[in-house]
């Protein structure tokens, strides 16, 4: 899309009003949530060939700023650190592949078409300047790793023959066969590799006229990228012929002169307590034997089940939270024990977020959390949950089919907006 809106010697004829910027001017390309683990890796070694610049290093006046494209992306918190750019820019264009997405964003132009890579759309429109320099071979390259990424190097159900033209012409551009194959099949993150672990352990199955779906649904605290790629690892891993994996997280926004919260998330609070709320074996006794109307003997006295209060069955509650996170039974809770709890609640956390969790937790900072500042944090979460403010969550729900399996009648968008709103 830069190339485009920097060359000014396009073909007459050609349709420009949604991809020429007709102004000239300098053109850069931001990265606020990074890109594709095939394609960042490539950028890594070739960043210096390419306009990109951080988002730090853009002028503090944006009043300059004339144009705005945002690809693959419909919605605010897709861009985080970069929704501040949309205040200014003079005209927003909005080029995606995602026909279902519902967008929050007031853009001037939308290309949307439904093929397999949004890369496909830049490719055709660039096939059809007939550029006088053409492509340089990274430039073609980069394009190629983010065809391969999008579709899984075609092999992805939702593969269109465009998307094959596509990659032919780049190919024919002097994309770099060396660096694809390098690239294109990259290994996991260790933030995507614990997500995949997540999915694997939380994983259900069910069969529906011999065709095994997998469905899966986990908490973050924030995006993460690259969940194609896991998901697709995780039908695989899990002889699955339909695997949808959801995730369910607080957006975050911010931009120039924000500081990014170090408070610990809503859904962290509440999955790192949750299972604190369900009875402890004591209390489940005592509710038992109420029920049934009787009463133990011990030493030929009759113990009676009082009933408790509800401060003392919270208590109760949270003591028996408190102690099956306690792996050690030291009586105090590390760092290792709370990203172990974290874990197993079905939260993927990172170092960063486990970090500000314990700083939260830990008032008097020794670097350990007993029994009373697990209490005093559980009443002060609850306080601040129950309050009417509530933060928004963003639930994406990414899918992968084996080859074989038809789902092209499907509509996942719109069945979940008949059973959910939305």
């Amino acid at each position: 899309l830069a190339k485009l809106w920097s060359c000014q010697n396009e073909r007459e004829g050609v349709d420009k009003a949604q991809f020429d910027s007709s102004s000239h001017l300098p053109t850069f390309v931001v990265l606020p949530r990074g890109a594709h683990p095939s394609v960042q890796k490539f950028l890594a070694l070739h960043k210096h060939l390419f306009p990109i610049r951080s988002l730090k290093s853009l002028p503090e006046d944006l009043s300059g700023l004339n144009r705005l494209g945002l690809v693959d992306a419909q919605r605010r918190e897709r861009i985080g650190p970069a929704e501040h750019l949309l205040d200014y820019a003079n005209r927003i264009t909005v080029v995606d592949h995602h026909l279902d997405s519902d967008s929050d964003i007031d853009a001037s132009d939308y290309v949307l078409d439904k093929v397999g890579s949004v890369s496909t759309l830049i490719v055709e429109r660039l096939e059809e300047a007939e550029l006088d320099e053409g492509l340089t071979a990274a430039e073609a390259t980069l394009l190629a790793l983010g065809i391969h990424g999008d579709t899984g190097s075609l092999c992805f159900d939702s593969t269109t023959p465009r998307d094959a033209r596509a990659l032919a012409w780049v190919m024919e551009q002097g994309a770099s066969q060396a660096a694809i194959a390098e690239h294109a099949k990259s290994s996991l993150s260790q933030e995507q590799q614990g997500v995949l672990t997540q999915a694997l352990i939380n994983t259900n199955s069910t069969v529906v006229h011999g065709v095994t779906i997998s469905t899966v649904l986990l908490t973050a605290d924030g995006f993460i990228n690259g969940l194609a790629a896991v998901t697709q690892d995780a039908l695989e891993l899990s002889s699955s012929d339909v695997y949808l994996l959801g995730l369910v997280y607080e957006p975050k926004s911010g931009g120039q002169g924000k500081k990014k919260s170090k408070e610990p998330g809503d859904r962290i609070k509440t999955h790192l307590l949750k299972d604190g709320e369900a009875p402890s074996p004591i209390v489940q006794q005592q509710q038992q034997q109420q029920q049934q109307g009787q009463a133990q003997e011990s030493d030929g006295s009759i113990l009676e089940t009082e009933a408790l209060s509800g401060d003392d069955l919270m208590q109760q509650r949270l003591r028996a939270s408190f102690d099956r996170k306690d792996l050690d039974g030291s009586g105090f809770l590390d760092k290792r024990e709370l990203t172990t709890a974290l874990a197993s609640s079905g939260i993927i956390a990172s170092k960063d977020s486990v970090s500000n969790l314990m700083d939260a937790m830990d008032t008097d900072g020794n670097g350990y959390i007993d029994f009373k500042e697990f209490v005093d944090f559980a009443e002060q979460s609850r306080n601040e949950l129950t309050t009417p403010e509530k933060k928004p969550c963003t639930l994406i729900i990414i899918g992968r089919v084996k080859a074989g399996v038809n789902m092209k009648s499907i509509k996942l968008g719109k069945l979940l907006e008949e059973r959910f709103g939305g």
